[in-house]
């Protein structure tokens, strides 16, 4: 029988870091995660007639995670614990007024977390500006350490991969993070009737020692709606 050799991969660099970082949160937080299902047939319709719209006048196409850090903003203005981190020296809650998110993104490298600053102020187009900036500089390499910083909440689109269902880690010093699953076509009740709809998981993980139940099933729920009916997502 033949010898095949292991290969070896140097734990270090951005694998290191994952490695220590991803230790830490298994040993430090109390993570749960709950999920819920998104009908999210009429938020594709928009983003067809947003991209219609917006295309031709800005070179602006708006991708799916657009319209996620939009409603996880506006729920996060409802939900502020969501939006919260723990000064444990002062044993406080700190509940974050800016709305900061980071957007997991996959690397050549590995996985790295810029941060979109003021959600809270933006509207969909200024986002889907943002947005297409912050992933054209981490392509070509131009992010700066400033991207990184004063993160509140984290979405990870894990939909982008593949995923149908995704637990993710939450990124400290954050209380939650939300994955944004694949959407798929499947059978639904809708008006009565089984018919084929658009549909997609959401997942938040959150840290339990500082959010309750029902805080984030009410926080994952108003995302649900937002999604649901995306015209809200204009106010």
């Amino acid at each position: 029988m033949t010898n095949i050799e292991d290969e070896s991969i140097p734990l270090k660099g951005i694998r290191k870091k994952m490695y220590d970082r991803m230790s830490y949160i298994a040993q430090t937080y109390a993570s749960v995660t709950t999920a819920q299902k998104a009908d999210v047939t009429n938020l594709i319709e928009m983003k067809k007639k947003l991209t219609q719209e917006w295309e031709p006048q800005t070179g602006i196409k708006p991708r799916y995670i657009v319209f996620f850090i939009k409603a996880a903003g506006k729920a996060l203005i409802e939900y502020p614990i969501i939006n919260s981190t723990i000064d444990k020296e002062e044993s406080l809650i700190l509940l974050r007024k800016e709305i900061n998110i980071g957007i997991a993104m996959n690397t050549e490298k590995g996985l790295i977390v810029p941060v979109l600053p003021h959600v809270q102020e933006l509207s969909l187009s200024e986002i889907a500006e943002k947005i297409n900036d912050l992933i054209s500089r981490a392509l070509s390499k131009k992010l700066t350490p400033v991207d990184f910083q004063n993160g509140t909440f984290t979405i990870t689109n894990a939909g982008t991969l593949g995923a149908y269902f995704n637990t993710p880690m939450i990124n400290p010093p954050q209380s939650a993070v939300l994955s944004t699953c694949s959407i798929n076509e499947e059978p639904a009740v809708f008006n009565g009737a089984i018919v084929p709809r658009k549909q997609m998981f959401l997942t938040l993980t959150y840290d339990h020692r500082i959010i309750e139940g029902a805080e984030a099933v009410g926080f994952i729920n108003r995302v649900r709606e937002f999604l649901e009916k995306p015209h809200l997502l204009h106010t």
